[in-house]
């Protein structure tokens, strides 16, 4: 087999490797995105379930299920931060998988083929893009955790000293809940930050 043939073969690899690839990575977008609409869902029902109870002079013990929100943004939270780093990570891999393209065609990297893989990267807006969605991903998993938490013991406290309910139990369960909202809250900064480092550092190699 001739060497053209050979590199022909590779080529067509490749670019169905990016088909591939790129059909997973908007499926999986699709999949990210829905998570925001699910943990909001969860927090408008449990809410309003919690008010319907407290309006209808129910026991305040309705109050309760306001403690299963901070497991639901845990959950549904780092669903969302796995899913977005795989995400990233086929971008990341997608640009490697472009540079091997533009090479075997003999093309520079930023004029070759497949150029929305650096194109989006490299905008100028893309850092505070990025920053206001950090902000957003906290404010909608662990930001509506404590949230849920705050309001919980702001309005079921002093029912909750009086009653036979296991107050103390309770506590515990609250702080095992914050702690986790904190590591939520370490683990989206962790992923998202180092990212919009290396988009600074790219910008003043380019400068130089």
């Amino acid at each position: 087999m001739s060497t053209e043939a050979v590199d022909q073969l590779r080529l067509d690899a490749y670019l169905r490797e990016y088909e591939k690839l790129k059909d997973e990575q908007t499926s999986r977008v699709a999949i990210r995105d829905s998570l925001i609409g699910l943990n909001l869902l969860a927090y408008g029902s449990v809410f309003a379930f919690a008010l319907e109870g407290k309006l209808a002079d129910i026991p305040d013990s309705s109050w309760l299920v306001l403690l299963v929100l901070p497991w639901v943004s845990a959950i549904v939270g780092w669903t969302y931060l796995v899913s977005d780093e795989k995400i990233s990570e086929i971008g990341r891999y997608l640009k490697r998988l472009k540079a091997k393209i533009d090479q075997m065609l003999n093309a520079a990297s930023n004029d070759g083929l497949l150029g929305w893989e650096n194109y989006h990267q490299e905008l100028s807006s893309r850092p505070l893009r990025k920053k206001f969605q950090l902000l957003i991903d906290l404010f909608v998993f662990p930001g509506s955790g404590f949230f849920a938490l705050t309001v919980y013991w702001t309005f079921a406290f002093n029912r909750l000293i009086e009653s036979n309910l296991p107050h103390i139990v309770l506590a515990v369960i609250s702080i095992v809940e914050i702690i986790i909202l904190v590591l939520l809250t370490f683990m989206f900064c962790r992923y998202a930050l180092p990212e919009l480092g290396s988009h600074n550092k790219d910008s003043s190699n380019e400068v130089k």
